[in-house]
């Protein structure tokens, strides 16, 4: 448990260390529980920056214009992403912008946050406008 502490206490963007102790009884349910909440936790939280930053952008004089995320008076941790530690991205649309997090897999997948209909993730996290 002390190992699953000290994971849970670095920034959400470190990697997780492998784990070290070797899991038995009730030990090997947790541990995947606790992963699971861990990655949920993440996931949350690339959201709730992505819409942060979104209405930080529509709240502009000039919503269409070109954005620098340091320039919209946020908090420096909220324009972070919690995948890689790197600022959130920002994709202008026709429609509206997109402000996104890589993701689980670490890559910019160019702003794809529309679930596939196969395993219904999305290549990236964020927000935006609604797909047509």
């Amino acid at each position: 448990m002390n190992e699953q502490i000290e994971t849970s206490s670095r920034p959400p963007n470190e990697p997780a260390s492998t784990s070290k102790v070797t899991a038995v009884g009730m030990t090997t349910l947790l541990v995947p529980a606790i992963d699971s909440a861990r990655d949920a936790m993440k996931h949350t939280l690339a959201t709730e920056r992505c819409l942060r930053v979104l209405n930080a952008i529509q709240s502009r004089q000039e919503p269409t214009s070109s954005v620098d995320l340091h320039d919209l008076g946020l908090p420096a941790d909220a324009i972070i992403d919690p995948y890689n530690g790197e600022t959130l991205l920002t994709q202008s649309a026709e429609s509206g912008w997109i402000v996104y997090s890589v993701g689980e897999n670490g890559s910019d997948d160019d702003g794809q946050i529309e679930p596939d209909n196969v395993t219904n993730k999305s290549a990236d996290i964020g927000v935006g406008p609604p797909s047509k």
